[in-house]
């Protein structure tokens, strides 16, 4: 039951003294709010750096194989970003690379995991994700590839960490039964992708080693990659997002710089070419509509145009001031979250309150309809 059915069942008096009741306890909720809200700010940097971080390693893992690479290193191609994800978000890998021939291809799934997480459950999430790919093959090959069978695709699995993280990886890979071919990037310092072999002592290394020559040996050796070459990926997170429209700005008017929507269209166009236009259209829209939300865009009501809100013209400081904005419409989110749960906890106190011992809710509420419609 929700307050305005209850509030209709409560006499005045009731009335008054719920809603005295109910000021009250949000007043604590706001003070408490308040006292642990640092705790909060914390947790918000701490996620929004983890996020910044996984971004950065899928860019990593794709520049190599992707059109903005300045010289063609393999014959594997970028081909999409968040595969299965329009099946099932929490399913979906982080990336997908295509090597066509004829009537076959070969595919490369790969999933990041650069969290501090224990090694074996990384391993664990990512051959979940590889059982939801091999369930789906046929989609793939469908979809993504054009081939009528799944037969007619190979299909490979990475798993990319970390640098420091490679030996513990391979080792869990290993304990796990294999199928996993380990990648590893820095977090810090040049960005250089490469694979982590199993240990050649190991009698069967089967689906820990690419199977093409000439990939396998560029990871041994390693290659100079770009963590920052894609902006957007499809499933990242809405504040990232959101700074996909600081690479877009227009001229500066005053103090304020406005957003060019057709640049974010073109943007959106090679960022995310493997979605078709109308997904890349609702995307723009998704990413307008929510810098309006929280203040960061302001469309003018005469003209149209779209100017960002912020008290610099810089791009750091509008950066700044976006993150700022973000992170205020979050903290009210979240208040408003905390009280909505109050007041249906306090909802639920007055029913109990209300009724007789050992008197079920149908019959309280039974009775006091009743007596509502009697007065």
């Amino acid at each position: 039951m929700d307050e305005d059915a209850l509030l209709g069942l409560l006499s005045k008096e009731k009335k008054k003294e719920f809603l005295r009741e109910k000021a009250s306890r949000l007043r604590q909720v706001e003070a408490e709010f308040e006292k642990g809200k640092n705790d909060l700010l914390k947790r918000f940097d701490i996620q929004l750096e983890t996020d910044k971080r996984h971004r950065d390693m899928v860019n990593c893992c794709i520049f190599p194989f992707s059109s903005k690479v300045s010289q063609k290193l393999t014959d594997y191609r970028f081909a999409r970003a968040s595969p299965l994800s329009e099946l099932d978000r929490s399913k979906n890998m982080d990336f997908m690379l295509q090597k066509r021939k004829l009537n076959k291809a070969s595919l490369i799934f790969g999933e990041c995991k650069g969290g501090d997480r224990d090694a074996a459950d990384k391993v664990k999430e990512v051959l979940k994700k590889v059982e939801a790919v091999e369930d789906n093959l046929d989609h793939v090959a469908k979809t993504y590839v054009g081939l009528p069978r799944k037969e007619d695709i190979v299909v490979e699995y990475t798993i990319v960490v970390p640098e420091r993280e490679g030996p513990r990886v391979i080792n869990e890979v290993i304990d796990q039964g294999g199928r996993l071919i380990v990648w590893t990037v820095p977090l810090t310092g040049k960005a250089i992708l490469r694979s982590q072999p199993p240990h050649r002592s190991l009698p069967n290394t089967e689906g820990m080693k690419h199977k093409d020559a000439k990939l396998k040996r560029l990871l041994d050796r390693g290659i100079t990659t770009d963590a920052r070459s894609f902006a957007l990926l499809p499933d990242m997170p809405a504040v990232l997002e959101q700074m996909v429209l600081i690479q877009v700005l227009g001229g500066q008017e005053g103090n304020e710089r406005t957003i060019d929507k057709t640049a974010l269209n073109e943007l959106l166009g090679i960022e995310l070419f493997y979605l078709d236009e109308a997904a890349r259209t609702k995307k723009a829209e998704d990413i307008l509509i929510r810098g309006k939300e929280i203040g960061f865009v302001k469309e003018d009501k005469d003209t149209g145009q779209l100017r960002v809100v912020a008290k610099s013209s810089s791009i750091d400081k509008i950066e700044q001031s976006l993150i700022d904005k973000w992170v205020a419409d979050w903290l009210k989110g979240k208040l408003r979250e905390i009280k909505d749960k109050a007041v249906q906890q306090l909802v639920a106190d007055w029913l109990q309150k209300e009724r007789r011992p050992g008197e079920s809710l149908d019959y309280y509420l039974s009775n006091e309809r009743k007596q509502q419609v009697g007065g």
